[in-house]
């Protein structure tokens, strides 16, 4: 699986670039969870069942272009595992793999550069003259200075030492002559010395949280929407980002009474942010109230109209008016029947929502209309959406790729996806951009509209991890969040 990545390897920065996240999920059970339930974080499927449903690869000879990262940054402060092999000691995080001297403890990460097939790993030991390695998605060997994987599915995580250091659980540790090495779960790894002295491992300043979920500009600033630590504030416009990966490392956590974000908008000067904690708007996108018209913990997608904003749960499309003259504030339980929201769409003066059940749900304002697979679709199993901009939507699915449903609820496939398991879908402009659980591919947004499904611009190589779930347009470049890590792209050249 590494080979996919291998074209184009990322700039390594004395930073952190390049590592993984722990939160790979299993394909979403047959029943959906109640309402007021965590809303799905991602749908990946085991390595094993991926690889039996999903389409085969794209030749590599189809004339669609492999773009290279201008750089890849993730945060290495989540440890997993630690090893002492000879003169080395070796940590699996969640940013890639750290490889230390022990003489001198200086660094060196290994990431997809290397032959990892992600930068998301779980697990590290000694093997031979050199080590194995267990990643999100694959086994992995030290040949020389590099990796050779090959495709596995993850094991369960080993349960940690019950123990704390400096007031932090530990993840991992290995004695050694001299002191101990420690891994912790949210603080990186540290050296403490038989002596007492402690020595802090890594780098000085680190980017988020590796698994971005949203990405967005605010206000000049640029946020990034997390699994598990909340918001993070970049005081720089999206545009500033060709700077390096210095420039993500700047980002600080904003304090906020939600961890898991979901989704987030702007809309009349005010950020909302959907999250597993439920609704929470901001005038400023530093101070944060829970909005009361949506009683729901777990709200699973934004959409507005300019008019009203749109928020779903899982069972439920809430209605919120935005400015005067808006339609009144409502709830609307299981449109269509669906007990299984995964997302909305407000363009066109029509209401479009993605569901694990019902398939494409339109609203005009007063009836649903559900196109499933009884309508003709491949599937009633959607699980990401955006809009046409001309009245369609385009659609993910969870394991039969990307559909462009039209008004009218005719449907094609768009072609040339890198797998079949889709997560996320972006529009912005005139590009589209599909992620999935095994990569990324662009696509001239009015292509992807004809009955053919258009042919990508280009597939992202070199990703951080394959499962992407975020894009953010960055200038003339394009932000792209994944389960271990960022990466900046050129905007792919339309034909």
């Amino acid at each position: 699986m590494s080979a996919r990545w291998l074209a184009g390897a990322a700039v390594v920065a004395a930073l952190n670039l390049a590592p993984g996240s722990d939160h790979a999920r299993v394909a979403p059970p047959a029943e959906p969870a109640p309402e007021g339930a965590a809303a799905p974080a991602a749908a990946a499927a085991p390595a094993a069942a991926a690889a039996a449903a999903a389409e085969p690869a794209p030749s590599p000879d189809d004339g669609v272009p492999s773009l290279a990262p201008l750089y890849v940054a993730a945060s290495t402060r989540e440890v997993r595992s630690v090893a002492a092999c000879g003169p080395d000691a070796w940590i699996a995080t969640r940013g890639g793999l750290e490889r230390y001297e022990r003489a001198t403890w200086r660094r060196r990460l290994y990431g997809v550069g290397e032959g990892l097939d992600t930068l998301d790993v779980r697990r590290v030991r000694c093997a031979g003259a050199g080590v194995e390695v267990e990643t999100a998605t694959g086994l992995c060997r030290q040949e020389g200075d590099a990796f050779r994987c090959r495709a596995a599915a993850a094991r369960a995580p080993d349960p940690p030492p019950a123990e704390t250091f400096r007031g932090v659980p530990v993840s991992a540790r290995v004695d050694l002559d001299g002191g101990v090495l420690v891994g912790t779960p949210g603080e990186g790894a540290f050296w403490a010395a038989s002596s007492g002295a402690v020595t802090r491992l890594g780098p000085g300043e680190a980017p988020p949280e590796s698994f971005v979920r949203k990405a967005l500009a605010y206000r000049g600033k640029l946020l990034l929407g997390t699994f598990n630590e909340g918001l993070y504030a970049l005081d720089a416009a999206p545009g500033e980002l060709a700077a390096g990966p210095p420039a993500l490392a700047r980002a600080r956590r904003v304090p906020a009474p939600f961890r898991l974000v979901n989704d987030a908008l702007e809309s009349g000067g005010a950020l909302y942010v959907a999250s597993n904690e439920g609704l929470f708007v901001s005038p400023d996108g530093e101070r944060f109230e829970r909005a009361p018209e949506v009683d729901a913990r777990g709200v699973t997608s934004l959409a507005s109209d300019g008019r009203s904003l749109y928020a779903t749960s899982n069972a439920a499309l809430y209605r919120l008016p935005l400015r005067p003259g808006a339609p009144r504030p409502r709830t609307f339980w299981r449109p269509a029947g669906s007990r299984s929201l995964q997302a909305v769409v407000a363009e066109g003066g029509k209401v479009w929502l993605a569901s694990e059940d019902r398939g494409v749900i339109a609203f005009d304002g007063r009836k649903f209309k559900a196109y499933d697979r009884l309508a003709g679709l491949p599937t009633s199993w959607i699980v990401a959406m955006t809009g046409d901009g001309k009245g369609g939507v385009f659609a993910g699915t969870l394991r039969d790729g990307a559909l462009h449903v039209g008004p009218d609820g005719r449907w094609a496939r768009l072609a040339g996806l890198p797998s079949a398991w889709t997560l996320s879908l972006a529009r912005h402009g005139g590009l589209l951009c599909v992620g999935t659980q095994g990569g990324a591919a662009c696509y001239d947004a009015a292509e992807a509209r004809g009955e053919a499904g258009g042919k990508p611009l280009g597939r992202l190589g070199g990703l951080p991890d394959g499962r992407v779930h975020a894009f953010a347009p960055a200038g003339d470049r394009l932000l792209v969040g994944t389960e271990a890590g960022l990466a900046l792209y050129p905007r792919p050249a339309s034909r």
